[in-house]
């Protein structure tokens, strides 16, 4: 890696691009959604989206420039108790897939999260856990990197049968892994993404 000067700032443009997006889809008007049934005891959620993933890798010597990927969010999961009708405690498993070199590799997580209705079906969520840089499934035997991260979500409930729930949602998602030889990958990914939810 060749020495340069690290640029703190060159990840926070994506982070602060999805902040926006939050605060747009919640100021967004409200559309009419059909009263639901009680909340249930648990509740569980799949989405599926796309996004992009910057990543920077730093060491001793200096930070190289900053990449960009496209990816694809093909499975997130969400599941936990709601610990009261408006907020539920999570296991959220984020995730992407991206190409790096020719190869497949996933960009996600494993937190602990909070998701709070906010009313008329905006709700948001925050989890903060593992972040982990991994070649997809058996893909490769090396290459598994792991670090601390934490997630961002805001999500639209726009269509309810019974507990079934129909939702959009905006998410970023930062971390970074320890590589190889004591250097350090930096990774942010924001991701559109619809899916089902029950509760």
């Amino acid at each position: 890696m060749s020495p340069s000067t690290p640029e703190p700032r060159s990840l926070t443009a994506p982070a602060a691009a999805a902040l926006l997006l939050l605060s747009a889809g919640l100021a967004s008007p409200t559309p009419a959604l059909a009263d639901g049934d009680e909340p249930a005891l648990w509740t569980a959620g799949l989405a599926v989206g796309a996004g992009a993933l910057w990543t920077r890798d730093c060491d001793s010597s200096g930070c190289a420039p900053t990449s960009r990927f496209a990816r694809v969010s093909g499975l997130n999961l969400k599941v936990g108790p709601m610990v009261s009708p408006k907020v539920a405690l999570l296991l959220y498993l984020p995730s992407g897939i991206h190409l790096r070199d020719g190869k497949p590799r996933s960009f996600e997580g494993v937190e602990a999260a909070l998701q709070v209705w906010l009313g008329d079906g905006f709700w948001l969520l925050a989890g903060a856990g593992l972040t982990l840089d991994v070649p997809v499934l058996f893909t490769a035997t090396t290459g598994f990197y792991f670090g601390p991260g934490a997630s961002v979500a805001a999500g639209l409930e726009l269509w309810r049968s019974g507990r079934t729930v129909l939702e959009v949602q905006a998410r970023t998602m930062a971390g970074w892994c320890y590589l190889d030889g004591g250097s350090r990958r930096t990774g942010v990914a924001v991701d559109g993404l619809v899916g089902l939810a029950w509760r």
